[in-house]
């Protein structure tokens, strides 16, 4: 073999390894830094499971809306919603709970009904105070 054959065979082998390692490397997903929050729990007339039952959250800085409906065991969740304080209440009652929220952060706020007709304090979620019993009701940070 000589050193020109040898050489033109060294630059395949070199470039089809680099286009091999380039397609490897880009077939590897980002890692995606989260934006957004999630709140999710179920909704109950006392022991009783609500489904049906319209749970919606409004942005106190901003005004934006965001509403879910309970599933059969009157389960809901809210996603995508941005850091930032927000009304929490269930159909048409006149209660709100106001829950603070973080970036990333997913907490469970299980809501009585029943109890939604006066308004709750404010909860500050992700302060490090692990679980937050709020007027019967209880909003609970799960770490992701």
């Amino acid at each position: 073999m000589t050193f020109t054959t040898r050489t033109a065979l060294f630059r395949a082998i070199m470039l089809g390894a680099s286009a091999l390692t380039m397609t490897a490397i880009a077939a590897v997903p980002a890692a995606a830094q989260l934006t957004t929050s999630t709140i999710r729990g179920t909704v109950s007339t006392g022991a009783t499971a609500t489904p049906g039952a319209v749970v919606t959250a409004v942005n106190v800085d901003t005004n934006a809306t965001t509403r879910a409906t309970a599933g059969p065991g009157g389960a809901y969740v809210l996603t995508g919603l941005r850091p930032g304080t927000y009304d929490i209440s269930v159909g048409a009652a006149a209660g709100k709970q106001r829950v603070t929220i973080g970036v990333g952060e997913t907490a469970t706020l299980d809501i009585d009904a029943a109890a939604a007709t006066a308004p709750a304090p404010e909860v500050a979620v992700g302060t490090g105070a692990g679980e937050i019993v709020v007027t019967g009701r209880r909003l609970v940070e799960t770490k992701t």
